[in-house]
């Protein structure tokens, strides 16, 4: 089983995208993306240098679209996806809950109101690694820093103050690394609440109902980037049909979907003419 995981803010570095954009297809999802987010995707991801595309509102889209043009280049040879932070909305274009470029249009949105949140306080963000979980989480409440991820077993990534997480840098808890993340913002924080309204003010115009055809359980239907198989794809359908609750009145049954809208096509129906392998 192959799994695509999508990452989160930081995983860009300069020129990350040049050797992938030699590939026609991913070259011609990166411009749908880059019209959808109304960012030049494909020069940040060549020629923008590493500050550039530190920028929260530029780091998003630009991971985003990456992940998601890279992992169509694997055509229906994956079984399932997950993302990180931000990821999870390349997760969920892959998986055919959003479109991509509502996925794209969504993390922009999202970027531009996390930009606007950061810039009002100077934050950060950094990763601990190793040291007992007591002792790191004692060291960031004394430096009034949030634990804002749980990254695993012996990885917290801390964020907050500035000033503070430079300290946490400078010195860290017993036992512990701690590295400094490439992002320029406390995300996962209450540095984030002047950013809430104005995503979810565009998520509610988004459609996310899913259609469960149970047919495709049994029969053949059109492959999915997801899924090597029919029943795999219509299982995450079903999966993420759950989704689509929060925004209905009843409860979702395979006879009766979760909302009435059709769902959006997935990204190669979206895409007709643009070639992703089999």
């Amino acid at each position: 089983m192959l799994v695509v995981l999508c990452p989160g803010q930081g995983s860009q570095t300069p020129g990350f995208l040049e050797p992938w954009l030699e590939l026609d297809s991913f070259a011609s999802v990166v411009s749908s993306l880059s019209e959808a987010s109304g960012l030049d995707i494909a020069k940040h991801g060549t020629e923008s240098d590493a500050e550039t595309i530190r920028d929260t509102a530029v780091a998003q889209p630009l991971i985003v679209a990456a992940s998601i043009a890279s992992a169509l280049e694997l055509g229906p040879g994956f079984s399932a996806v997950a993302g990180h932070s931000v990821g999870e909305f390349a997760a969920a274009a892959l998986a055919g809950i959003l479109t991509p470029e509502d996925a794209i249009r969504a993390v922009s949105v999202r970027s531009r109101a996390m930009a606007s949140a950061a810039a009002l306080e100077p934050t950060s963000m950094a990763a601990v690694l190793g040291g007992e979980q007591s002792v790191v989480l004692e060291r960031l409440e004394q430096l009034d820093l949030y634990p804002a991820n749980f990254n695993g077993a012996g990885q917290i990534v801390a964020a907050g103050n500035a000033e503070a997480i430079a300290a946490l840098v400078t010195e860290g808890p017993a036992g512990a690394r701690v590295i400094q993340l490439q992002v320029a913002g406390a995300f996962h924080t209450r540095y984030m609440e002047p950013a809430v309204a104005e995503l979810a003010g565009f998520a509610a115009g988004l459609e996310t109902g899913i259609r469960l055809d149970v047919s495709g359980l049994t029969k053949p239907v059109k492959k999915s980037p997801m899924a090597e198989s029919t029943s795999t794809f219509w299982l995450a359908r079903w999966l993420a049909l759950f989704a689509g609750m929060l925004a209905c009145s009843h409860s979702p049954t395979p006879e009766s979907p979760p909302c009435s809208k059709f769902h959006p096509p997935a990204p190669w129906q979206a895409w007709p003419n643009v070639h992703y392998p089999v």
